[in-house]
């Protein structure tokens, strides 16, 4: 597979994202990637590139690529894929070609295998993440760079939404996180849309592979990609990008709530091993659950089995007057008296 590595950009990659786009599919892609995440941010400090070898991916690092060495970046690109162990030999066949690509690109690869078998999209990801935080720190990177897009976004958005969410729910994927301690996930194809990555992809005569899975309906995030996302965009032209919008302004009503949550923890809350003690103090319930989600994550406490009805039932506790005692999923214990609410976990159940 012939990989034109120095592929010309229209100027040097400092200074990107500020000239006209180009009409050239690939060098309009290095622009909008160039203005959303400047090289000079990234080229100088070593970055894993988790690439499963589909097309957004494969995007994503021929576009790092190309961006890294305009920018004659001091810094490395890992090139990491991560095995599931399912699908058999089109498993085997994706972490081969992206090996491949590695190699053309001159680029290092690293192949990472799941202990076991998980069928659930949400260990899967537990799974994906832990080893590319692992990589990271291995490798001494600073990023760690994702292919989600705003096709993943807008889907995303509707899953939460059916599945039934709070305000937390309706924003999204962050543009950049934390992964593990000192390293920042980043997905600088947040804003784009995938066919614009696929028409890049085109143009560079650069093949990607496709997940039979991806077809099977069965799967509720294929199921909205395939068939609900059409249908609504049949109606409503550009709904994809509006909600992304919806997305944006979202993030920024929660940056709110999330301060706001803060400061009623720093002024209601002590915490313990095992246990969260909140004296009874009044706020806005948004506020509440909310800082009672970040509870929870403090804790290490499982919210996997917490509904919306149990996040209330902890929220009409606290601001109950009498005494009560009930149990919440994950083994929380629940004791309310005039004083304070105590949430409590001795052992896992």
């Amino acid at each position: 597979m012939a990989i034109r590595q120095s592929y010309q950009l229209s100027k040097r990659a400092e200074t990107m994202g500020t000239e006209k786009p180009s009409e050239d599919p690939f060098i309009c892609l290095c622009q909008q990637v160039a203005h959303n995440w400047p090289p000079r941010r990234w080229a100088d400090v070593s970055t894993v590139v988790a690439v499963s070898g589909g097309a957004d991916s494969v995007a994503l690092l021929r576009t790092l690529a190309a961006l890294h060495q305009q920018a004659e970046g001091r810094g490395r690109l890992h090139v990491v894929h991560f095995h599931h162990r399912m699908r058999g030999p089109a498993a085997d066949a994706d972490a081969e070609f992206v090996r491949q690509l590695a190699a053309d690109l001159q680029l290092e690869f690293q192949l990472g295998y799941a202990a076991e078998q998980v069928a659930d999209e949400a260990a899967m990801r537990d799974m994906r993440y832990q080893f590319l935080g692992e990589q990271a720190h291995r490798l001494g990177a600073r990023y760690v760079a994702l292919g989600h897009t705003l096709d993943d976004n807008v889907e995303t958005l509707l899953h939460q939404t059916m599945r039934g969410c709070g305000p937390a729910g309706w924003t999204g994927m962050p543009v950049h996180r934390e992964l593990v301690a000192d390293v920042v996930l980043m997905r600088p194809l947040l804003s784009l849309r995938r066919q614009g990555l696929t028409a890049a992809l085109r143009q560079l005569q650069q093949p990607w592979r496709e997940d039979a899975t991806n077809q099977q309906l069965h799967w509720k995030r294929n199921w909205i990609r395939h068939q609900l996302l059409p249908l609504i965009e049949s109606q409503y032209p550009q709904a994809s990008e509006r909600m992304a919008r919806t997305i944006e302004q979202q993030a920024e009503v929660m940056e709110v709530i999330d301060e706001q949550a803060r400061c009623w923890i720093e002024a209601c809350v002590t915490t313990a091993s095992g246990a969260i003690v909140v004296r009874h103090h009044a706020a806005a319930n948004a506020v509440v659950i909310h800082a009672l989600r970040k509870l929870w994550d403090q804790q290490a406490w499982p919210r996997g089995q917490m509904s919306e009805s149990h996040w209330r039932a902890a929220l009409a506790a606290i601001k109950a007057n009498h005494a009560d005692r009930f149990d919440l999923p994950g083994g929380v214990a629940v004791m309310v008296n005039k004083e304070e609410t105590v949430f409590e976990r001795s052992q896992a159940p």
